[in-house]
């Protein structure tokens, strides 16, 4: 029954999705076996209002008001219709302002643990917030299939066991400025099949640890202290340096079997069976340039020969592949009536 519960909540929001056209905003919020609908543009910060650790907020298309002060302090997990519109995939945006991750003490516990964002496009910054003096963790975090028109700006002590995956970001940045700051640790964090549009940097501890695997990077990076011990592999490093000081990669990083445009690296930086691409245009097959556009493929101009560590293409088309589609059935008839107390429902359903 639960898991006939959940697939009828990401049902009603792939109707929402495929018929509302963002006309009528809709959040589901499944506790165990019950469902409760929210309908309007507050419906996303009403379900999450009534939400605890551990239950499920489904949003169909459209643009929502986020809970009081963008905070997001709950062990839940909130799926969108996706990131971007497609006809072909039936996918529409849910949308989100900016976004606060927060461990203040007057809202949670000084630890976070299972929170996932899946399928929306989030205008703004997230911020993972906490209070002074005190020692917090987010952990086993996931972000995935989203577009932070912004970057995640990190002001807590520790990030453990964190996923980005076939996501498009602005980057991660330990607080508010691109200075080193030894006291805030990622002891694990993994970005995966991703378009990353600026600077992974500031994680300077002995204790950090974060990789950067099948994505794309266009930005460049401060040497000395931007992006220290951040390994990069099967990634394709396509920032442009404008001076001097700066190159794709920060001091003390690992860059692996990687396609690097016009770098310049620190003398610390370990570098391992990398293709270097003197002209962009080389590289990919749709367009000449580094920039996001929902219409690129990203295909590689040879991918036969440009491999990865695991034996596939590098950039985001090796691995496991990218898709930018959530795990949302498409609904494709949608039949709902009401006969006394009883909602009937019928419907045809195909997954994506």
């Amino acid at each position: 029954m639960k898991k006939l519960l959940l697939l009828f909540v990401a049902l009603v929001a792939g109707a929402m999705s495929a018929y509302a056209q963002n006309e009528l905003q809709c959040a589901t919020l499944q506790h165990g076996e019950d469902m409760t609908v929210y309908i309007g543009t507050d419906g996303f910060a009403r379900a999450y209002e009534a939400a605890v650790d551990g239950d499920v907020i489904t949003l169909s298309a459209g643009e929502f008001v986020m809970p009081a002060n963008g905070y997001i302090y709950k062990a839940i997990s909130i799926y969108g219709s996706g990131f971007e519109a497609n006809e072909e995939t039936s996918t529409e945006v849910t949308k989100l302002s900016k976004t606060i991750i927060s461990l203040y003490n007057t809202f949670n516990s000084q630890e976070l643990t299972g929170l996932h964002l899946e399928g929306l496009y989030i205008n703004g910054d997230i911020n993972i917030n906490g209070s002074n003096n005190a020692i917090e963790k987010l952990k086993d975090f996931t972000l995935k299939k989203c577009y932070v028109n912004g970057t995640i700006y990190n002001s807590i002590d520790t990030i453990e066991n964190a996923v980005i995956d076939q996501c498009v970001l602005g980057g991660l940045h330990d607080g508010y400025s691109a200075g080193e700051n030894e006291g805030r640790v990622v002891k694990s964090m993994l970005f995966t099949h991703s378009f990353i549009n600026g600077v992974i940097g500031g994680y300077n501890s002995e204790l950090s640890f974060i990789c950067v695997d099948h994505c794309i990077s266009k930005s460049e990076y401060a040497i000395n202290n931007q992006g220290k011990k951040i390994i990069w592999t099967n990634c394709l490093l396509l920032g442009e340096p404008h001076s001097s000081n700066y190159a794709s990669a920060g001091s003390l990083s690992v860059v692996k079997n990687c396609i690097i445009w016009k770098n310049q690296f620190d003398g610390s930086v370990t570098l391992e069976n990398n293709y270097i691409v003197p002209v962009l245009s080389d590289i990919f097959i749709d367009v000449a340039s580094n920039e996001y556009s929902p219409t690129r493929t990203f295909e590689l101009g040879q991918p036969d020969t440009w491999v990865g560590t695991d034996g596939t293409q590098v950039g985001l088309h090796g691995g496991n592949g990218w898709s930018k589609v959530p795990g949302i059935p498409v609904v494709k008839d949608l039949q709902l009536n009401i006969d006394g107390s009883i909602l009937n429902v019928t419907y045809e359903a195909e997954a994506r």
